[in-house]
């Protein structure tokens, strides 16, 4: 029974913990979905452990974001007092500007957050890795060197040939 108490008062603290921001991210992009935790926490964390240890976590942390422990002593806010994390609403802001693309898929996080998708999963393709398309002037060029070079060889053949023809209509005469 003791154990079963424990656990849940673990439970409840460290659900309790990420949850706000959860809200709080929710309502700053204006998503029409709540994230999980595992935006800014690895999967499996241990109880009391939330630390902010995944890509976008920690680049939220670099760009200002308090837990919200900190973020309630260091200023008037209050989590679940029905405004938003000044602390939260600046990183993001930041994150923006900065374009902060924090899997390196070439998709910025908080773009990846209002599609949908996970900010911490690569799932693109490298900046700088896309493969060369030719179309356009580039074909053209391509396929009249190719085209100029047989053009050239057929020109050099011809030539060979009739030079050939020559000589023998002269030593006949």
């Amino acid at each position: 029974m003791i154990a079963g108490a424990v656990l849940a008062m673990f439970t409840a603290t460290s659900a309790g913990a990420s949850q706000p921001y959860t809200e709080e991210v929710r309502a700053a992009l204006e998503l029409s979905y709540t994230p999980a935790c595992t935006l800014c926490h690895r999967a499996g964390a241990d109880a009391g452990d939330w630390i902010a240890d995944t890509p976008f976590g920690k680049s939220m942390v670099a760009r200002g974001l308090l837990s919200a422990t900190q973020a309630e002593r260091e200023s008037s806010f209050t989590i679940d007092g029905g405004a938003l994390d000044p602390t939260l609403v600046t990183a993001l802001q930041r994150m923006r500007s900065d374009g902060v693309d924090s899997d390196g898929d070439g998709a910025e996080d908080v773009d990846e957050l209002v599609w949908k998708s996970d900010p911490n999963t690569y799932d693109g393709l490298k900046p700088n890795s896309t493969p060369q398309v030719n179309y356009g002037c580039q074909v053209s060029r391509r396929s009249s060197t190719g085209a100029s070079l047989v053009l050239a060889c057929f020109g050099i053949l011809l030539r060979a040939s009739r030079r050939c023809a020559a000589r023998t209509v002269r030593s006949a005469l």
